[in-house]
């Protein structure tokens, strides 16, 4: 083909049977919008066929569970780094974790993080999208990251977040290194593997367990849908069964059945 009027719908249905089997469901939809908005653009200046859009089919992507961790993972983690004992790399995995979880934050916005920054009043990223979003950690955290950073000591490397390596020495950390902090993590614990995103998802579902409202969790995420909670919050089993039983309250307790006077028997006389 050598001209974009040449185009036909044969060639774009071709293209998107190319990418069954190859390609996942998310993967094909976004591909499959980006494609069709191209195609109404052509069309309207007259670079392409006129309705060549609509030929273009956007697969449905399948809802998945929130990916979190459950309650006696998250345990076993905790469990790890709970005592301020070990060198260097402890004390950062041991930061980054509940900085991470306490702060919903993506692992992208964390890492870009510099030591400067640390003093800052308020850290506010530019997140997915292009719009500003102040991150806010525990208190705990806060105490982790001033432990990990003087065990860490003055270098020249401006990150917050650093990788110690043998070789090349101290770097920003990126997320395949954090990636890989967790799955050693999980293999030392015996423990299911998790990633970065884990700990964003966990974080909003433990929130939802405190009692958090929808708008709370939506605005510490960062969202201004309501409906993305649902991406990150998993209503545990545990919670649900709290909830449920809260239903018995609905029945009025029983009063214990009122007594009845027990009948005195009549003296035979002699």
């Amino acid at each position: 083909m050598t001209h974009p009027q040449a185009l036909t719908r044969h060639h774009l249905q071709e293209w998107q049977d190319s990418l069954a089997g190859k390609v996942g469901p998310k993967s094909q939809s976004i591909y499959a919008t980006a494609v069709r908005g191209l195609m109404r653009w052509g069309g309207r200046e007259e670079r392409v066929q006129p309705g060549l859009a609509d030929w273009l089919e956007v697969p449905e992507v399948p809802e998945h569970e929130p990916l979190v961790l459950e309650p006696a993972q998250l345990r076993a983690v905790v469990g790890r780094y709970q005592y301020p004992q070990g060198d260097l790399a402890y004390f950062r995995d041991r930061a980054l974790l509940w900085f991470l979880l306490t702060s919903s934050a993506r692992i992208s916005e964390a890492l870009r993080l510099d030591v400067a920054d640390v003093d800052r009043h308020r850290w506010v990223v530019v997140q997915k999208g292009g719009s500003q979003k102040a991150l806010v950690i525990s208190a705990l955290a806060r105490a982790w990251l001033q432990q990990y950073l003087r065990v860490r000591g003055r270098d020249q490397e401006p990150a917050l977040w650093i990788y110690v390596g043998p070789v090349i020495g101290r770097r920003r950390l990126t997320a395949t290194d954090a990636n890989a902090i967790w799955r050693r993590v999980c293999r030392e614990l015996g423990i299911p593997k998790f990633t970065n995103r884990w700990l964003r998802g966990t974080g909003a579902t433990e929130l939802n367990e405190l009692e958090a409202t929808p708008i709370d969790v939506a605005h510490h995420l960062g969202h201004r849908n309501l409906a993305t909670v649902l991406k990150y919050a998993k209503l545990r089993e545990g919670r649900r069964q709290a909830l449920v039983d809260r239903l018995d309250q609905l029945i009025p307790a029983a009063s214990a059945p009122p007594i009845s006077p027990v009948p005195r028997r009549r003296r035979a006389r002699l």
